[in-house]
């Protein structure tokens, strides 16, 4: 009596098989059949294991079978018979599908244990004279991974309506590496729906836009996940970045061919997890003004002093210019000093004028774009994020905030 390891006619197929001669021939054999564990679909494994007879005295034999399935070496789950008996000489199978959201990733393996009556003699197998014990084990067995999602970019809620902003956008292309599972994912927010949106979420790779900004850094308001027939992705977490202030440079001073003063003043744009921004739009709304000491000089007219930040060779960064400037006219009282021959005094008998100026990040539009709009701006229809708002002083050899 010997026991042999065979693949039938399909080569994923083996099987374990024991001959027994008592009270039959030596030609009849059992067989203890077993399958690779394989993904039924996204939420289901599949395991599957016969006992089999064949042989002259096949009738004489009736089998069962019982199976147990297992996931990193540990029994989940109650086993599966034992089941039986099967017609005479005839074939008893077990199939097993765990859920994977119920029982989680990991190595899933089956193994089965093969008995068989003989109705004639009046006894059972095992024991098998070979010594042969009367179980099968699947083989290759099957390791299951959560799903993983990735982005592509970290998406930045540059204001009510604005998806992009040079070098920011809102929005990230979501994808997710299924680890196997043959669906198309379902998309859901498992928080945060607040924070953001998905174009779709019966899909491969939807868009996700941020749509207001993240609590606080590192609130990871959003959390994500995509699944497959119920099985789902492991959390990905986002934490919506945003424009948040303004950090003081320096200001330079120059006089204009024309005469008069330029003032140039330059800052840091800083998002709120105080991560220097680089290459974004700006804009900038006058709230109000004000002359003083006599000044007729005239309100900003266009609230244009700055638009995009620019690469600054000083500091070797982006930063944001906002330019104020003043050139004698005939009329205006008093004319303006060239830069820096009053000292650059901030004494209030130099100050002639002071507009209150709000500034925001994400765009250009400072709602004075369209055609008769006010061109200092709209505060009420301005796009994108205030970061600050400030005096804007213009004195009599220079300008400062």
């Amino acid at each position: 009596m010997i026991l042999q390891f065979v693949s039938f006619l399909f080569v994923f197929v083996f099987c374990a098989e024991a001959t027994i001669a008592q009270c039959t021939s030596s030609d009849t054999v059992i067989y203890g059949v077993y399958y690779p564990i394989t993904r039924l679909d996204g939420n289901n494994v599949w395991g599957y294991s016969e006992t089999t007879i064949v042989g002259s005295y096949r009738n004489y034999w009736r089998p069962y079978i019982t199976g147990y399935m297992s996931r990193n070496g540990s029994q989940i789950g109650s086993p599966v018979g034992e089941l039986g008996p099967g017609s005479n000489g005839g074939t008893q199978s077990v199939t097993m599908t765990p859920t994977l959201s119920v029982w989680g990733p990991g190595t899933y393996s089956m193994r089965a244990f093969h008995r068989a009556f003989n109705w004639v003699c009046g006894y059972w197998v095992p024991p098998y004279s070979n010594g042969w014990d009367g179980n099968s084990y699947s083989s290759p067995n099957l390791t299951v991974e959560r799903p993983v999602i990735s982005r592509t970019v970290v998406p930045y809620f540059l204001g009510p309506g604005v998806v992009s902003s040079n070098d920011y956008s809102s929005q990230t292309q979501m994808s997710v590496n299924s680890k196997g599972a043959p669906e198309t994912p379902q998309w859901r927010f498992e928080s945060g729906s607040t924070y953001g949106t998905l174009n779709c979420t019966n899909c491969a790779s939807p868009i996700y836009q941020a749509t207001a900004p993240g609590s606080s850094c590192g609130a990871y308001n959003v959390v994500l996940k995509a699944s497959f027939n119920g099985f789902d992705s492991e959390a990905f977490y986002i934490d919506n970045q945003s424009p948040n202030l303004l950090q003081y440079v320096r200001t330079d001073h120059y006089i204009p061919p024309q005469g008069g003063w330029q003032s140039e003043v330059f800052y840091r744009v800083q998002s709120g997890c105080n991560i220097q921004m680089t290459n974004v739009q700006a804009n900038e709304v006058f709230l109000s003004w004000s002359q003083f000491n006599g000044s007729n000089w005239d309100a900003p007219l266009e609230a244009t002093g700055f638009s995009n930040l620019a690469f600054d060779s000083g500091t070797g960064s982006w930063l944001l210019r906002d330019i104020l400037y003043e050139v004698p006219v005939v009329g205006k009282t008093p004319q303006p000093m060239n830069a820096g021959t009053n000292g650059l005094s901030i004494a209030q008998q130099w100050l002639m004028t002071q507009h209150l100026q709000k500034w925001r990040i994400g765009s250009t539009d400072n709602g004075g774009s369209i055609v008769g709009g006010p061109r200092q701006g709209n505060d009420a229809t301005a796009k994108g994020v205030v970061v600050g708002s400030n005096p804007h002083y213009h004195y009599i050899d220079h300008g400062s905030h």
